[in-house]
């Protein structure tokens, strides 16, 4: 014998409704606030120098980490992968 059939709920909200999820949430844990926290001083240091660093993935190769200048976006040099992460972990930014 069949049950008889429950009404379902709807757990979508409207895209406009989720702000109100921000109070709700809980934010990140504390260890990977602390990077967040870091790469954003990082990005702000590249940033003050006309630098940014841009990660791109083609299809058909490996990943690609590259020093760009952002006025224009032109590639200054490419990053080893051992560059990159020094950098993020707080190797400075030399303008």
């Amino acid at each position: 014998m069949s049950s008889p059939s429950q009404p379902t709920q709807n757990i979508f909200m409207p895209a406009d409704d989720l702000s109100l999820l921000a109070d709700v949430l809980p934010g990140p844990p504390p260890e990977l606030d602390l990077r967040i926290r870091r790469a954003a001083v990082v990005e702000a240091q590249l940033r003050a120098c006309g630098e940014s660093v841009r990660f791109e993935s083609p299809m058909d190769g490996p990943l690609e980490i590259q020093l760009r200048r952002c006025e224009d976006g032109s590639r200054i040099r490419s990053l080893s992968a051992a560059e990159a992460i020094e950098l993020a972990c707080g190797a400075g930014v030399d303008c």
